[in-house]
């Protein structure tokens, strides 16, 4: 009898001291992944404020404000301007992601036009459909046609699903931005294309930061794979979720449901509304 409680009584030291071990752990890693946001914020914020000064310059340039500029000089500026436009995106896409992780992701809700929204994220992107001679449809529900939300939130969601989309269809292709009701409370904002669509064993992968399908050094598709996970991050964070339907060769449609209300308490961690 004395032996068996000793044993039981070492088991039970035993676990405590396995379970010191997995919180202290726990603490090394969330200590790393606070650093590593707290690098990232300040990284990018660095790098932010000499290539605005490179893009301020460049468009002075480029419209002729600081005198002539020869058409041959103002196509390098435009290619300038646009390397430079696409490098801030991506800084942007990741001092959000160390504001989600850190907790400092704010939110600013207030009453938004869904249709005009919906126009102006494509007009925005007008110059790649037409370059790619794809046509853009966009079919709102008057039942979801004004919300309350963050609209520069709502227009990063829809802009990275609409670059995704641009990305992924074959010229003469077709794409439709939908706005639809999803239960009593909820909208859906989908994006559908006729691209090269996905397989369903790679739809986990898309959202997952810096996850790419094609990791060839020689890849069709230019990009980070950020801008997805960062949707998600940013819809998660409202209390909504995203997902995608596709066939491999088929097209695609990505969606997120988020609240027709935006909250007006702090959401979960990662998220504050303010």
């Amino acid at each position: 009898m004395i032996s068996k409680d000793v044993t039981k009584e070492q088991e039970l030291e035993r676990q405590l001291l396995r379970n010191d071990e997995l919180e202290a752990q726990n603490q090394r890693v969330e200590a790393a992944t606070r650093q590593k946001s707290e690098f990232l914020a300040n990284m990018s914020h660095e790098l932010r404020t000499p290539l605005n000064g490179i893009i301020g310059l460049a468009e002075l340039m480029h419209d002729e404000k600081v005198g002539t500029v020869s058409s041959e000089h103002k196509e390098y500026l435009h290619d300038i301007l646009t390397s430079s436009g696409h490098l801030l995106q991506l800084i942007n896409d990741v001092l959000d992601l160390a504001k989600v992780e850190s907790g400092k992701l704010e939110f600013h809700p207030e009453v938004v036009e869904v249709a005009h929204l919906v126009g102006e994220v494509c007009h925005i992107l007008r110059a790649l459909s037409a370059q790619k001679r794809l046509r853009i449809d966009c079919e709102i529900d008057p039942r979801v046609d004004q919300i309350i939300a963050d609209p520069s939130r709502l227009k990063q969601i829809l802009y990275n699903f609409l670059s995704n989309a641009l990305k992924f269809t074959r010229d003469g292709g077709h794409i439709v931005v939908r706005a639809l009701p999803e239960g009593l409370h909820d909208l859906r904002l989908e994006v559908a294309d006729n691209g090269i669509g996905i397989r369903s064993e790679d739809f986990e992968q898309i959202f997952v930061e810096f996850e790419q399908l094609d990791r060839s050094s020689k890849k069709k598709y230019a990009g980070t794979g950020l801008g997805l996970a960062l949707t998600r991050r940013i819809v998660e964070a409202q209390g909504g979720h995203v997902g995608v339907e596709s066939t491999s060769a088929n097209g695609s449609t990505f969606f997120a449901i988020l609240p027709r209300i935006a909250r007006t308490d702090p959401g979960p961690e990662g998220a504050h509304v303010a």
